[in-house]
């Protein structure tokens, strides 16, 4: 039985050392796979933060090979796997400035066997070094409206807060600060004066404390003297200064909410439908299609928030001697919190980082301290002021212009 057995021994361990030596052949091809020839070159330099890698493969089972695993991070032993692809080439876009990659290929075989190539590495370019321009704006705090009820306590403070924070800032603005009795011609006059030498990479800044109200379809910025200034005419004045505009009104309702035909005192909800026509207002008086404009060079030539409150008690507060818009945009951007009000600038910028997609880098942006702003407004008049309203309204919510630096 043994020797009729042996045959069937014989051709069953020839079968395995054949099937074996195969395996074993596929193995040893698989592992003599090279990946080469790294684009760009391993340890180049000043390489574009959006560029093509590429890569050869040297092997005589190429044709076996179903897809690459790229991998590439700032780890000198790269975990990050970037894609999966069929070719040779992978698209990386939005590295970062002045940053060593590195970067690995693993050839995946139909065998199911992956080998690793070498690790490889690049930096990308320094940030280009964007001419820097003038940073100059006004500050205006309108206290005087002709005695009685409708001057204001702390505009003139608003206008303060806001010279020595901009003035405190890495990237330091020249601030004009004007308070008191403000009229339209004075306003007028002050920025016609910046137009002349202004360029496209300048940052103005024009913020204004006082009375504003909503008629006829737009928005008016209330002085003194009877006087009033358009958003229209405010946009005019503004458009003649290159460069890049941002615009920051915080303003009380100085319309006594009244139905004039009746005498019928508004209710709660159209006084706040007002000041949001109010804030609409000055939002659109900014839009970005009409053709009157100055030269710039960021996105968009007008930032603009404006915050507008109901009654003068939530527009200035007693305990922040400032109104709360205008607090808490510096806040933001460097000076003293609720916690501390009256003290002096304290450095701490708490609008860094703040809200969807921000980021804590010292650069605080326009969309930063618009979510900074709004919240703490609101959380502010909630917890003293509460069921009063000052809404909060900007242009480019999402946008990163970089406002202030420290």
């Amino acid at each position: 039985m043994i020797l009729k057995k042996a045959p069937f021994l014989l051709i069953a361990l020839f079968m395995a050392f054949f099937i074996s030596s195969c395996s074993v052949s596929t193995i040893i091809n698989v592992l003599e796979i090279l990946l080469v020839n790294p684009l760009p070159a391993s340890g180049s330099t000043e390489v574009e933060r959006n560029l093509v890698l590429g890569w050869d493969v040297n092997t005589t089972v190429e044709a076996e090979i179903v897809s690459y695993s790229v991998y590439l991070d700032q780890n000198p032993n790269p975990s990050t796997l970037r894609s999966t692809t069929g070719n040779k080439t992978l698209a990386v876009n939005g590295l970062d400035y002045s940053t060593t990659y590195y970067w690995k290929v693993v050839a995946n075989h139909n065998s199911g066997v992956s080998v690793s190539g070498s690790v490889w590495h690049f930096t990308t370019e320094d940030e280009p070094v964007v001419a820097q321009g003038q940073r100059r704006g006004i500050t205006i705090g309108v206290t005087d409206y002709g005695g009685g009820g409708n001057d204001l306590d702390y505009t003139d403070d608003d206008a303060d807060s806001m010279k020595i924070t901009f003035e405190n800032l890495s990237n330091a603005y020249t601030m004009q600060k004007q308070t008191g009795s403000v009229t339209k011609n004075q306003i007028l006059n002050w920025l016609n004066a910046y137009a002349a030498g202004s360029s496209s990479n300048d940052i103005f800044v024009f913020q204004y404390s006082g009375h504003g109200y909503y008629a006829s379809g737009q928005s008016f910025l209330d002085l003194s003297n009877g006087t009033e200034l358009s958003m229209s005419q405010l946009r005019t004045a503004l458009s003649a200064i290159n460069g890049t505009k941002v615009v920051i009104i915080d303003a009380c309702e100085s319309g006594n909410f009244t139905e004039l035909s009746t005498g019928r005192e508004w209710t709660k909800l159209e006084k706040i439908q007002q000041i949001e026509r109010f804030n609409q207002g000055v939002i659109e008086a900014f839009d970005e299609e009409t053709q009157t404009r100055g030269d710039f060079e960021s996105n968009y030539e007008y930032y603009v928030l404006a915050g507008a409150a109901i009654n003068q008690y939530s527009f200035e507060d007693g305990y922040l001697k400032q109104g709360n818009f205008s607090f808490f945009f510096a806040d933001g951007l460097g000076n003293v919190g609720s916690s501390n009000p009256n003290a002096s600038f304290n450095y701490t910028y708490d609008a860094d980082g703040y809200g969807p997609g921000g980021s804590l880098n010292h650069n605080i942006t326009y969309k930063e301290l618009y979510h900074y702003s709004k919240d703490k407004v609101q959380e502010y008049l909630d917890d003293e002021w509460p069921g009063d309203v000052q809404t909060i309204q900007g242009n480019h919510i999402n946008d990163n212009f970089v406002i202030g630096i420290y």
